[in-house]
């Protein structure tokens, strides 16, 4: 996705005036899902990966989006692809 492309621009508008959205204090567990999630993992191999079970992975999932104030997974996808500095904004 390019930074002229219709889906990128949608994206912007959609999250623009959102300022404080970085500020959700995701635990560290969250990051650590995030972190898959934008790797590519699904939800068993975060499991594994964390060594949680897949039914902890749907939850952290289902915080996540809260926060986000996300309502599907494929948001969150797109969210991912154009916010990585959640990544560096939630150290604690």
């Amino acid at each position: 996705m390019t930074s002229g492309s219709p889906l990128f621009i949608i994206a912007i508008q959609f999250y623009a005036g959102e300022e404080d959205e970085m500020s959700h204090n995701f635990t560290n567990r969250e990051l650590d899902v995030l972190k898959c999630l934008r790797e590519g993992y699904n939800n068993v191999e975060i499991s594994n990966h964390l060594f949680i079970s897949v039914s902890t992975v749907k939850t952290h999932i289902h915080y996540i989006l809260q926060k986000l104030d996300i309502s599907d997974f494929d948001s969150l996808v797109l969210y991912l692809c154009e916010h990585d500095e959640i990544f560096k904004k939630n150290k604690p």
